[in-house]
């Protein structure tokens, strides 16, 4: 692992390499990931999906733990700015969290 690079070739290479790090400096520790949840305007939901398919992979490989928040329940009309989640969407996002902890 070449802990000096800064530049990668792609998405999933650079979660990779984040992954690998995590693991380097912090041996004893639970990784836990989150995927994106869903847009509502601010980023192409077919290109999120892309996203998320890469980061269950990456985690599966690597054995960590991951929180797919497009099961979570989020709906766009929790994301007042289309994209960040208000109160109720977060409350879903955390028990998708305490959920993939038990």
């Amino acid at each position: 692992m070449d802990l000096s690079a800064t530049k990668w070739n792609s998405f999933a290479d650079a979660y990779s390499e984040a992954v690998c790090r995590l693991r380097y400096f912090y041996p004893n520790a639970d990784i836990f990931a989150m995927t994106p949840s869903i847009s509502n305007g601010y980023y192409d939901n077919d290109r999120l999906s892309e996203f998320v398919d890469i980061i269950l992979e990456i985690c599966a490989y690597y054995n960590v733990k991951c929180v797919n928040l497009r099961e979570s329940g989020i709906t766009f009309d929790m994301l007042p700015d289309g994209l960040h989640p208000n109160a109720e969407g977060m409350d879903r996002i955390f028990n998708a969290i305490i959920k993939k902890m038990e």
